[in-house]
């Protein structure tokens, strides 16, 4: 019931943060913004501590982790609101997830995942031509998920976390379609060696494509 009631306060932050920045169409109408993107990238995000220690449901209380180095699957999608001179306001999803091994029970793997969405900012540069390099940041919310019961392990724990983010990279824009590449970190606020929840802070590198208008 915890769960439920934790995953439930979970959506509805996230439909919340989601509609900060508005409807794209709305936007336009007004007559203030220049265009507008929507995106989705996949790739690779590094674990910034791949030895951690988590809570077990049972004797001993604490194992020591092992995770994996690169993750899994990365998925990332968003849309923004493009300004003239270059300026971006949006939301955009982020989801990865990490195997880990425990120290002592190399059997017992499992998986750590997160979820974030994330209120975005960026600048784009070069008003002209194809290639815009941009730079951005933001802050969201989002949920930690790590659990190894499958296996029959001992870890089973879901945290809720405040996020933020920084990238860097370059669009290449051909009519109504653009390509995009950039690196990116995320950190979580939070340091495993002084409790027991799972710390996500990653940095990562992220392809994809988008469409624009």
């Amino acid at each position: 019931m915890d769960m439920v009631l934790a995953r439930t306060s979970f959506g509805a932050a996230l439909l919340f943060l989601a509609t900060l920045a508005g409807p794209p169409g709305a936007a336009a109408a007004g007559g203030i913004v220049d265009g507008g993107a929507i995106y989705i990238k996949g790739g690779t995000m590094r674990l910034q501590h791949d030895t951690q220690v988590f809570d077990a449901l049972s004797l001993p209380n604490l194992i020591t982790v092992n995770l994996e180095d690169t993750s899994s699957r990365v998925i990332n999608v968003g849309w923004e609101i493009r300004f003239r001179r270059g300026w971006a306001v949006g939301t955009e999803y982020l989801g990865y997830k990490h195997q880990f091994t425990p120290a002592a029970s190399p059997t017992a793997q499992g998986i750590a995942t997160t979820k974030a969405l994330m209120v975005s900012g960026r600048k784009y540069f070069f008003d002209s031509g194809n290639f815009h390099p941009y730079v951005g940041g933001g802050i969201g919310i989002g949920e930690t998920e790590i659990n190894n019961r499958r296996n029959a392990g001992t870890v089973d724990r879901f945290d809720f976390s405040l996020f933020l983010h920084v990238v860097l990279g370059i669009e290449a824009r051909f009519n109504n379609m653009s390509i995009m590449l950039e690196a990116r970190h995320l950190a979580s606020g939070r340091d495993n060696s002084f409790d027991v929840e799972y710390d996500p802070s990653a940095t990562g590198v992220l392809l994809g494509m988008g469409f624009n208008w």
